[in-house]
Order: C-alpha cells, then sequence, then structure tokens
C-alpha cells in the first residue's frame, strides 16, 4: 500500500517557484518523476512514498527528497524573517 506525503514550499512568488522546481529536479534525478501531483497556482505538491516498508523510506532516493524538501522550509522560514525585519525600516 503506497502513502501520499504532502510538502508544502513555503514562500510565494519566484522564490516558491524556484523551490519547486528545485525539488522537482531532485526528484527526477532519483527517478520519482512520475510520483508528481500538483495543481496550477499552488505551492504545494505532493508525492508517493515508494511504500511504507520502513526499509524502503530510509532508501537513499526518499531521503533525498525530504531532506531537500526540509532544506528548502529552512531557507524559506530564513527569508520569511530577513522580508519581516526590512518591512519595518
Amino acid at each position: 500500500m503506497n502513502d501520499t506525503l504532502l510538502i508544502s514550499v513555503l514562500g510565494i512568488g519566484t522564490y516558491g517557484t524556484k523551490a519547486l522546481h528545485m525539488i522537482m529536479d531532485k526528484m527526477q534525478k532519483n527517478d520519482q518523476d512520475d510520483t508528481f501531483i500538483t495543481a496550477s497556482n499552488s505551492n504545494e505538491f505532493a508525492f508517493y512514498a515508494i511504500d511504507n516498508d520502513k526499509d524502503v523510506l530510509n532508501s537513499s532516493n526518499a531521503q533525498d527528497s525530504l531532506l531537500l524538501s526540509d532544506e528548502l522550509n529552512q531557507e524559506s522560514l530564513a527569508d520569511q524573517q530577513v522580508e519581516k525585519n526590512y518591512a519595518k525600516w
């Protein structure tokens, strides 16, 4: 049985688009390009985990995708904080 994992890319405009494309490129390199579910004008997308077996989910392909999405999440949060501080000036 496959599970669906929803990853939300934080950010709007060009940053959100750039982040989404980075994740898609990374997953295509890992032969996961057929697993995307996305909607136009949305910054959320989902991909199917290969399996719910912990050995499969711990594989490098799944982990790479998850780590990249987490890294982009952190970058987006930092960008939002910078923008918030800049707006105060």
